[in-house]
């Protein structure tokens, strides 16, 4: 005994095929075309009833020139009933035709007023950049970068990906104060203290900044004696008035502990501020 193979009634938003049966048979085949103002996206317009179902499935209707999405995350079911509103907005480089943000539309007569169509000013292959706001970044840690406008849409996806700091971390001869949180967004701080005997250099207050600590340094007091034997190499330029005689310079040579970013930085056990910014530009 044979039986023949059917395939469902297909959905298709935004859309419709022909010929339009109530019920379809093995090798039926259904082409499918798009509501004006939406564009194909999926393998093609023609699919064909087999053993499994639709080979290949029908295909999805999309906005021209950019993906629908739901605002203030409004969800309303498509299609719409007569009356009832959507609102949406376009992809980056993409306006609505009110050139806002975002648009209403309302179904009228099984239409939407206005269309849901998306514009650009951007032509094909045209390039831009676009920068991330303050402690925002892209996945490979730039603040700018650039995008080109391709048939398909923009390639790469323009993104900005918002940079946070784990912990902070411990230092020697220091501790940090009521840190309990495990995730830190960028300009978050936290404050540290220094151990009995040890000196502070640095502000107080680390700072997540791009997704990394900038903490102060702790040296204890036999760290800043051996600083003090290098005392005697700036004396030359004490004397020819480069650095302030009012104060004892004591300079140490360390790795970069606070910024790693730089090989060397220059510290004072005891300093004027002046004299680290002449040392600094030395």
């Amino acid at each position: 005994k044979c039986s023949c193979s059917m395939c469902s009634l297909p959905e298709v938003r935004n859309g419709q095929f022909r010929p339009r049966r109530n019920q379809y048979t093995y090798n039926d085949v259904i082409e499918t075309t798009c509501n004006e103002g939406f564009v194909l996206e999926g393998p093609g317009r023609v699919s064909k009833c087999t053993a499994t179902g639709w080979n290949p499935r029908p295909p999805v209707c999309n906005v021209k020139n950019g993906r629908m999405t739901e605002y203030y995350e409004r969800y309303k079911p498509f299609p719409l009933r007569e009356g009832q509103t959507v609102d949406f907005h376009c992809e980056h480089g993409f306006l609505p035709a009110n050139q806002q943000t975002w648009q209403r539309a309302t179904c009228i007569n099984s239409r939407y007023e206005p269309e849901l169509k998306c514009f650009s000013n951007f032509q094909i292959n045209a390039k831009t950049k676009y920068n991330c706001h303050n402690g925002y970044s892209t996945s490979k840690g730039e603040t700018q970068a650039e995008t080109q406008c391709l048939t398909e849409g923009w390639s790469p996806e323009p993104e900005c990906i918002r940079r946070t700091c784990g912990p902070p971390p411990t230092i020697k001869n220091g501790f940090f104060l009521n840190a309990e949180s495990s995730i830190y967004r960028h300009g978050d701080t936290v404050e540290y203290r220094c151990q009995q005997h040890s000196t502070l250099i640095g502000t107080s207050l680390a700072k997540c900044l791009h997704g990394q600590w900038e903490v102060p340094l702790c040296l204890g007091n036999q760290q800043c004696a051996a600083a003090a034997k290098k005392a005697n190499e700036v004396l030359g330029y004490i004397n020819r008035g480069i650095l302030s005689r009012s104060h004892e310079v004591l300079l140490l040579l360390y790795t970069a502990l606070v910024r790693p970013r730089l090989e060397y930085r220059i510290q004072f056990c005891y300093h004027d501020k002046k004299d680290v910014e002449t040392l600094k530009r030395m």
